[in-house]
């Protein structure tokens, strides 16, 4: 009888059987070390455009605002100029008016001149015996200047009235250029707080975008001020983008 030899039974080495569990187990930690980092760069990408997204809005909202502070810059220009034709016209009339005071007041000057020369002929001829022709001619002469001095004083009592109206009219006048002159001061530093640089608008807001996409938190600050000149913000809005 033949001893029949069994071929050896292969077995698989202990070494192989150590390291395979330990090359899945590394294998696995790549991928999901690879898996978080797309997932993290997928999360920047999508919060970077969002800050481009807003940076667009932001840019459109203050190209929106500067076009508006233009036109309201350009109405108020145009005021401006009315305010001034209106300022020209009311100087025209004060000059007018205080034209005719001063005529009035040399019309009436004179007109006191000639009733007192006409007093002192009446005196004179009151103290001088005269006869009966003379008495009825200086009758005659005294009521014809009677006449003429209630002429003289109707026309003093208008020349003085029409002298208060021109009074009156002349301090209106300058009631009014005052008021005219306070309003055009106002538009005046209106129009220079509303003046805005488009260009240097532009570059401001495009130099903040660019270090919000970099996070340069120290120039974005830097920046804050000029933003604020910019817009022209309101202390509580600064306070708000917390600006220096």
């Amino acid at each position: 009888t033949h001893a029949h030899t069994q071929p050896p039974t292969t077995q698989p080495s202990v070494t192989h059987m150590q390291k395979s569990p330990n090359g899945n187990a590394h294998s696995l930690q790549q991928q999901q070390q690879q898996a978080a980092a797309a997932a993290l760069l997928q999360q920047q990408q999508a919060q970077l455009q969002t800050q481009i997204q807003q940076s667009a809005e932001a840019t459109a909202a203050a190209q929106a605002q500067a076009e508006a502070a233009a036109k309201a810059a350009n109405d108020m220009a145009q005021q401006l100029a009315e305010l001034k034709g209106m300022l020209e016209h009311v100087r025209s009339d004060n000059s007018r008016l205080q034209t005719n005071f001063e005529q009035c007041t040399t019309e009436l000057r004179k007109k006191d001149e000639q009733m007192t020369h006409m007093r002192e002929k009446m005196a004179q001829l009151e103290t001088v015996a005269l006869s009966e022709q003379a008495l009825e001619q200086a009758a005659e002469q005294q009521a014809r200047r009677e006449g003429e001095m209630f002429t003289l004083q109707k026309r003093v009592d208008e020349l003085t009235r029409a002298m208060h109206d021109t009074e009156r009219l002349v301090e209106l006048g300058q009631g009014q250029e005052k008021i005219l002159k306070e309003r055009i001061r106002e538009l005046e530093r209106s129009c220079g707080r509303q003046t805005v640089n488009l260009d240097y608008m532009k570059n401001v807001v495009v130099k903040y975008v660019e270090y919000s996409q970099t996070r340069d938190a120290k120039s974005m600050s830097a920046l804050l001020p000029a933003i604020a000149t910019v817009f022209n913000l309101a202390p509580d809005e600064k306070k708000r983008i917390k600006c220096p």
